[in-house]
């Protein structure tokens, strides 16, 4: 009889953290939150009965347990995909992995996937949505890396189409409508009744920044 495993995300979560030294970069490779990562060590901690890591103020290192048992499962990872990758090597039904936003993938694809499914019934479309936001100021790696990480054939994002490593069609314009809660038009003390009222921190925030295509802002108008 087979003994019983923790769960996979965990040993995954400290296999990366073991080899990164670092929660941060292991919640990056993983595409999860750092809290995510700590979250899958603490649960794995308990479940094993002894600590993995020795947390120090800006560093962790391996306990020696940790580092016994980190080769092994390094090599338990490879024999695994390397078991995958033969297993899809004897399916005859050919895979696009294709990578979108939520909402695409929600509101124009699926509803018309049936029609791709009809005409090319021999391929099997498996398809990954998030909100995640593409920063092309991080450089062109940035994109390699998210397309390898999503494992992704076909990617539809929205954006300028100025991507020269890749071959690019474009698909259609999108229109994007400013709306405006009512309570922010009379909201104290910075009412928002121009565009320029959208420069103040307290009226509008992002934390990201994303590529796009977008019209002047002197074309938006604010209306009750």
């Amino acid at each position: 009889m087979s003994q019983p495993l923790p769960p996979l995300n965990a040993l995954r979560a400290f296999e990366a953290t073991a080899r990164h030294l670092s929660f941060s970069k292991a919640a990056e490779e993983l595409h999860v939150t750092t809290a995510a990562v700590s979250h899958q060590i603490k649960g794995l901690e308990d479940y094993l009965g002894f600590t993995l890591f020795i947390r120090h103020s800006r560093s962790i290192e391996l306990t020696d347990a940790a580092e016994q048992c980190l080769t092994l499962l390094s090599e338990g990872f490879d024999r695994i995909a390397a078991a995958v990758q033969t297993m899809r090597e004897h399916v005859e039904v050919d895979t696009l992995n294709l990578w979108t936003t939520a909402s695409f993938a929600s509101k124009w694809l699926i509803p018309r996937l049936h029609r791709y499914s009809a005409r090319f019934p021999n391929i099997d479309m498996h398809i990954t949505s998030n909100v995640q936001l593409i920063n092309l100021a991080n450089g062109p790696e940035t994109i390699d890396r998210l397309i390898r990480a999503h494992n992704a054939d076909v990617v539809i994002r929205f954006g300028s189409g100025n991507y020269p490593a890749y071959e690019v069609d474009r698909l259609f314009d999108v229109e994007a409508v400013p709306l405006c809660s009512p309570r922010l038009l009379d909201a104290t003390p910075y009412p928002l009744r121009s565009v320029t009222n959208l420069g103040h921190p307290r009226c509008c925030t992002t934390r990201q920044t994303i590529e796009v295509v977008r019209p002047g802002r002197t074309g938006w108008r604010a209306t009750r």
